[in-house]
């Protein structure tokens, strides 16, 4: 019995200190600068935006052939 509770303290610690830092770096948004080209234009247009960096849970859909792809319209500098 004694070895049984001794075992379930220690798991419970373990658990407690494993839990105190995620093991991934969070989801976190960051500063970015994107820079931009086409052929045929003689500048390169640089772009400050915030995008998402570490571990962003998304969403993927699981049944993926009972809906149509849906076109994503674009646009192309």
């Amino acid at each position: 019995m004694s070895k049984g509770l001794l075992l379930l303290l220690l798991l419970s610690m373990g658990g407690t200190w494993a839990s105190k830092e995620p093991l991934r770096p969070r989801c976190r948004p960051i500063n970015a600068t994107l820079a931009v080209e086409k052929e045929g234009c003689p500048v390169c247009i640089t772009v400050n935006t915030t995008i998402c960096a570490g571990y962003c849970p998304t969403m993927t859909r699981v049944l993926q052939g009972v809906l149509p792809a849906l076109p994503q319209v674009v646009c192309n500098y």
